[in-house]
């Protein structure tokens, strides 16, 4: 009687560890399968995050290699990764200056922007995060104050760059005024004010980034070479800090 009742007790207790066994495997079977979903949600945000995360590191560090009060200095070169600024004369001084390299500056002496002699298509090749586009010296004589054909040139030009490369963001410069004397022997030098507003309504209907450095140059006129048109080395830092807030670079 005796061994029947132990044996009875013993087969209960086999059956209660047997149901705790099947418990616990069922209960961490589980945790293991939510443990795993959370662990591949988690791997899912950290991939997504990634571009976000690295454009701010690239801001910190853009950030950290300019100083307003001392752009002299600055290291437009960490600042301008990546961007391609393509242009005349004007966007030569960056190279000839020493703030840019032409992996980045892209330029020729002369060219208007029907007759930009394969800047565009070495800008292209590039494939730059941001493209900053600089005519005007020449446009202004060569349209003889018709801003209408200007746009019309930007237009076509913006067209082509959109279907090349339709991932980079475009940014276009004002044209930069002359100086009042080399207007009074140019006379077609002095539209560059009627210019720059018809360019400001062509970039705000094509959504397009337009910045204006018309007013900096007209309140520094000791940056300007003798000829009336160019500029000094000192013009240059402000130039590309004016570029790189405008375009979100800073």
């Amino acid at each position: 009687m005796q061994d029947t009742t132990f044996r009875r007790i013993v087969c209960v207790i086999i059956a209660i560890a047997v149901a705790f066994a099947i418990f616990f495997v069922i209960k961490y079977n589980r945790h293991d399968k939510v443990i795993a979903a959370n662990v591949t949600k988690l791997e899912k945000m950290e991939k997504q995050s990634v571009a976000a995360n690295q454009a701010a590191i690239k801001d910190v560090e853009r950030a950290e290699n300019v100083d307003e009060n001392n752009l002299e200095n600055a290291d437009f070169r960490k600042i301008f990764e990546g961007c391609v600024i393509a242009g005349d004369s004007i966007t030569e001084g960056v190279e000839g200056y020493g703030y840019l390299d032409k992996d980045i500056a892209v330029f020729e002496r002369g060219v208007s922007i029907e007759s930009e002699k394969g800047i565009i298509k070495r800008a292209i090749a590039l494939k730059p995060d941001v493209l900053f586009l600089s005519f005007g010296l020449n446009d202004l004589e060569l349209y003889n104050g018709n801003s209408k054909k200007f746009v019309k040139a930007y237009s076509k030009l913006v067209k082509k760059l959109r279907q090349k490369i339709p991932e980079t963001k475009l940014c276009i410069n004002s044209v930069l005024p002359a100086t009042k004397a080399k207007i009074s022997r140019v006379p077609a030098l002095g539209a560059s004010d009627k210019f720059n507003k018809a360019t400001k309504a062509f970039c705000e209907k094509e959504n397009i980034t337009f910045i204006d450095h018309t007013a900096m140059v007209k309140a520094n006129p000791q940056w300007y070479e003798p000829d009336g048109q160019h500029f000094i080395s000192e013009f240059y830092p402000r130039w590309l800090y004016n570029m790189a807030k405008g375009a979100g670079l800073l």
